[in-house]
């Protein structure tokens, strides 16, 4: 019968990874064949711009490399397959201007959710004073994101008073996805997804359409130039074709020639990264919560919720709500940096070698398992780490990283320890809110369930992070790779054309580890959160500068 494939290509902030799934090995199970990784820096921090060219190659460049050398493996491997479908994740929000052939326009004519700049902050103040206090909170209702510099609006806005020479170039915004199918199938204008969209804050998530207050805040120029939506549900083209039109001219598809094997292959829209981690770690209903830790941060709950339906529910403060399909939303929090700071200690400490890493974590937990028994010999070192500045939970513009509790015996442990629980107890509180904002409060507490690469491989942070919520922490055994897993899972249903409300039924976890909470941390990480917030809302105050 040969392999039934599915290609995921998963577009990370640092990386793109092309997958291979056989849907058709053990009963209906999907089982990855091959992956092909470009270790690449999509995203420039802070800035929120995306790194559209990397040496002789742009950013479509290396998704189709990595696409070349997957498709190569299966060739070689000389098992018979067929791909029937190729989907997308990929960090959201990404959106990218291009002119009217459907060409790139300018990396400064792009945008992402890892902005923190002075004037996307003020266009976000401006906004805020122009609705007012019931009007912001109206918006924020309607699109399931506050105001904020990681959201589409008020980087539209900047960019659309201060970049005169690219406004007049760009014809339509595209997400990364949208500009790959494009490149494939000979496209200019494709429509993104509700997922992605949603994630921009520009869609009313109960409705799937654009949100007219959010409309009503941009220039008639930009509003002409956002991409149409669709539905991930179904694909958006069933082939290649073999000529596209480019230019106005009619030439041949390099697409085509190079990849026989994806020419009646279904193409899919992008997904949210988010969205895809939570399905692909089996955490789709109330009763377990998906942590991810890459690049950045997230905690993350699915809830149900029909497009349409009349709903008295409320996003919880603090949190975004963002569709996932027509029949759920994903409830969450996200952190711009989470294994970035570990990334960015082990640079600072001059920890780049593998053994003085493991030495220095050796010592992290001699020092955490110490403040447990007694919390008074704690080095009180707290860290604040917005160092590209924050989202959950308080959206505060203009935020940055601080520290504070060093003393001269302080050692890379200390500062390291600081930087792991800085993360954590910001977890800890979007952990909190999403316990809360359970339709059902009668039932147990739920399980975390995590993936990324920075919780698959440090056990002694997947611990501080159950010590620290009080919760249960899985880290299953089938759901390594979890947002390629995830593109995958969504795809398998469409092809099926099964119902959307059964996309979502939970799978059953296949421990690999489990983290429990110890009764010995309970009281040092109240106390840790009690500081952590104190620290914050004194050093606020410092961040509003950037906005006026």
């Amino acid at each position: 019968m040969g392999r039934d494939i599915v290609l995921a290509l998963d577009i990370g902030s640092s990386s793109v990874r092309c997958s291979a799934y056989n849907l058709s090995s053990n009963h209906g199970s999907i089982e990855k064949i091959q992956s092909s990784v470009r270790t690449v820096s999509c995203v420039r921090p802070n800035s929120g711009k995306i790194q559209w060219y990397h040496d002789n190659d742009t950013l479509l460049d290396i998704i189709d490399h990595c696409v070349d050398e997957t498709i190569d493996y299966l060739r070689q491997d000389k098992v018979k397959f067929k791909v029937s479908a190729v989907g997308f994740s990929s960090f959201v929000m990404n959106l990218i201007g291009v002119d009217s052939d459907g060409n790139f326009v300018d990396e400064e004519a792009t945008m992402s959710y890892a902005c923190n700049t002075v004037d996307v902050a003020k266009e976000c103040k401006a906004m805020k004073d122009e609705l007012r206090e019931d009007g912001t909170a109206n918006l924020y209702q309607e699109t399931g994101a506050p105001i904020h510099s990681s959201y589409a609006i008020g980087q539209l806005r900047a960019i659309y008073q201060s970049s005169e020479k690219y406004v007049s170039r760009i014809q339509q915004w595209q997400t990364i996805p949208s500009l790959c199918l494009g490149r494939w199938t000979g496209g200019n204008s494709l429509p993104i997804s509700f997922s992605e969209a949603s994630w921009t804050g520009l869609l009313n998530f109960k409705t799937c359409q654009y949100a007219e207050t959010a409309l009503s805040l941009l220039p008639s120029i930009c509003r002409n130039s956002l991409p149409e939506l669709g539905d991930v549900s179904n694909p958006y083209s069933t082939g290649l074709p073999e000529y596209v039109d480019s230019d106005g001219k009619r030439k041949d598809n390099a697409a085509f020639k190079k990849w026989p094997e994806l020419r009646q292959t279904s193409f899919f829209l992008g997904i949210g990264d988010g969205a895809c981690a939570n399905v692909g770690s089996k955490a789709v209903s109330e009763s377990r919560i998906a942590v991810t830790i890459g690049t950045s941060a997230a905690a993350r709950i699915c809830l149900p919720l029909s497009v349409g339906a009349d709903s008295n529910f409320q996003v919880p403060q603090g949190l975004f709500c963002y569709r996932i399909n027509q029949n759920h939303v994903l409830v969450g929090g996200a952190l711009t940096d989470g294994g970035s700071v570990v990334e960015w200690a082990q640079q600072l400490l001059n920890l780049s070698d593998e053994d003085s890493f493991l030495a220095c974590m050796k010592e992290v937990d001699t020092l955490s398992k110490q403040d447990y028994e007694d919390s008074s010999l704690s080095s009180n070192m707290c860290m604040i780490p917005f160092l590209s500045g924050e989202r959950a939970t308080g959206f505060r513009g203009g935020a940055t990283g601080s520290m504070i509790g060093l003393t001269r015996e302080t050692t890379a442990a200390h500062f390291f320890k600081a930087c792991l629980e800085g993360v954590t107890l910001r977890l800890r509180a979007v952990l909190k809110l999403l316990v809360d904002a359970r339709h059902d409060q009668n039932q147990s507490l739920p399980t975390v369930v995590v993936s990324g690469k920075a919780l698959e491989v440090n056990e002694l942070w997947r611990q501080m992070i159950s010590d620290s919520s009080g919760l249960e922490l899985v880290l299953d055994s089938d759901t390594f790779e979890g947002t390629s897993r995830g593109v995958v899972r969504i795809l398998s249903h469409a092809l099926k054309a099964e119902c959307e409300s059964q996309l979502l039924v939970e799978e059953a976890i296949h421990p690999k580890t489990i983290n429990r909470p110890r009764a010995s941390a309970s009281k040092y990480f109240n106390q840790a959160a009690q500081r952590h917030d104190e620290f914050l809302n004194a050093v606020s105050p410092i961040y509003t500068r950037n906005d006026s």
